[in-house]
């Protein structure tokens, strides 16, 4: 169970699915600009394209009606590209599953008849995570297809960006206030802290604007009793049982490795090689090669 203490923290933390989504698609001119501002700032493509024909996907956007969890958070296409923007909440092995799902749902809902291949728009998956999904520190990571040993690109216009909130938890308020514009705009997600808040977005009329909309959302007591706490508590839940799989693996990988040095080992102890030499070949002990040699003489 989560303690009331970190409850009383997350109540004023706007990373929650449903909070998101009503600031980015409650229909208000401030809602569809920061979205589109934060889409051009992530991705590189410049705002007025991203806003020609700009228009929100319904949720449940997939063809197969009977496909599981397949309902977007965010998502909106424009004449020139497909977006979907999903907000992580916990790094789970089921969370990467359907994120890659949603990307296979945007391209095959571009598919009717083969004429379509020509005019594929790019998509672009933006996963805003409440964690490092790489481990290396960055705010803004890209994938994409490519060979693996040459890192030459296919030609496949699918985009895959992860950006870090946990990047953004670690910045002191200087650091903040001298951030870039992404960041700054996404740091209402990493922070909870009310008064800093106040402070970084005092002057900014859109922020200023979308912090009120997160506000409205916070307020619906039901909303933040039931069905918050519930997702948070599940959330934390699968996060645990994915690091103890993790766990596992590695458990299992590093006994395999034993197993193989002390086979090279025995290998070696009977065509006559010295302990030392075996000690050094396999980083075994020699306490352990002497065991396996007792073992082979047996």
């Amino acid at each position: 169970m989560v303690s009331e203490d970190t409850k009383k923290e997350e109540k004023y933390r706007y990373i929650y699915d449903r909070v998101a989504k009503k600031i980015f698609t409650s229909g208000t001119k401030a809602s569809q600009e920061y979205l589109i501002r934060i889409v051009s700032l992530a991705t590189g493509i410049p705002y007025e394209k991203l806003k020609k024909g700009f228009h929100l996907i319904h949720p449940n956007a997939n063809l197969k009606a009977n496909l599981v969890d397949s309902e977007l958070d965010i998502a909106f296409e424009s004449d020139e590209y497909m977006i979907s923007l999903e907000i992580n909440k916990a790094k789970a092995r089921t969370t990467n599953v359907k994120n890659g799902s949603y990307v296979i749902i945007c391209y095959l809902r571009q598919l009717h008849s083969s004429k379509d291949y020509e005019h594929l728009k790019p998509i672009y998956q933006i996963n805003v995570n409440d964690y490092d999904y790489f481990g290396d520190n960055d705010f803004l990571y890209m994938s994409k297809m490519m060979e693996t040993r040459r890192h030459k690109s296919r030609e496949f216009p699918i985009y895959i960006i992860d950006i870090n909130l946990d990047y953004l938890r670690k910045l002191g308020y200087n650091d903040i206030r001298n951030a870039s514009e992404l960041e700054k705009y996404l740091y209402l997600f990493a922070c909870s802290d009310r008064k800093k808040l106040k402070k970084i977005y005092k002057g900014d009329s859109l922020m200023g604007k979308i912090w009120k909309q997160a506000d409205d959302v916070l307020k619906d007591i039901d909303l933040m009793l039931y069905y918050d706490e519930k997702e948070y508590n599940r959330q934390v839940e699968e996060e645990l049982r994915e690091k103890a799989r993790q766990e596992g693996m590695q458990v299992g990988e590093q006994a395999g490795k034993l197993q193989n040095k002390k086979e090279v080992a025995k290998k070696m102890l009977e065509k006559g090689y010295n302990i030392s030499d075996i000690v050094e070949m396999t980083e075994l002990s020699i306490e352990d090669i002497e065991v396996l040699k007792d073992e082979t003489t047996d």
